[in-house]
């Protein structure tokens, strides 16, 4: 992230597998996408071993303003009741309503894709 302005950011948990000397184990990953204000998307952050509830997405947000997020006017993510608190508390909305909730493949489509 090069600390400029994001209006869009696009979050999500996901959960791997990994071995590690031969042992197994499931690892989460909060990841974060932006769109900057020439219309690029940049992968912003992410962070392993946190899990998808409030206090994981509270300390990741906090963890991506400090890094310079700026100038969010929208938070695309699925329906985790956990970001959209911690979302709320760290961009000091009233309500989630700058919040959507879709599914995370339409993140990646091109705008110019065949629908």
């Amino acid at each position: 992230m090069r600390g400029g302005k994001y209006p869009y950011v696009y979050v999500d948990g996901i959960y791997l597998r990994r071995n590690w000397d031969g042992e197994f184990e499931n690892v989460s990953i909060l990841v974060a996408l932006g769109v900057n204000e020439d219309g690029y998307r940049e992968v912003i952050g992410a962070g392993e071993g946190m899990k998808e509830d409030k206090a994981s997405w509270l300390l990741f947000l906090q963890w991506l303003t400090g890094r310079g997020l700026a100038g969010v006017r929208l938070i695309v993510a699925d329906k985790c009741l956990g970001m959209l608190d911690a979302a709320s508390e760290v961009f000091h909305r009233q309500s989630t309503s700058a919040v959507l909730s879709t599914s995370t493949a339409m993140c990646f489509q091109s705008p110019h894709a065949a629908r």
